[in-house]
């Protein structure tokens, strides 16, 4: 699925199918940008 989300670019709005309390929901959703890893 990361792959999936990765390779859309950012600003862009797909439509996403979850399961939330056995009920389906349709949700749009906006792409981001990931942040960078945090050094430790």
């Amino acid at each position: 699925m990361l792959d999936t989300v990765a390779n859309l670019p950012p600003g862009k709005v797909v439509p996403i199918k979850l399961l939330r309390n056995g009920t389906t929901m349709s949700v749009q959703v906006k792409i981001g940008t990931r942040p960078k890893p945090r050094t430790q």
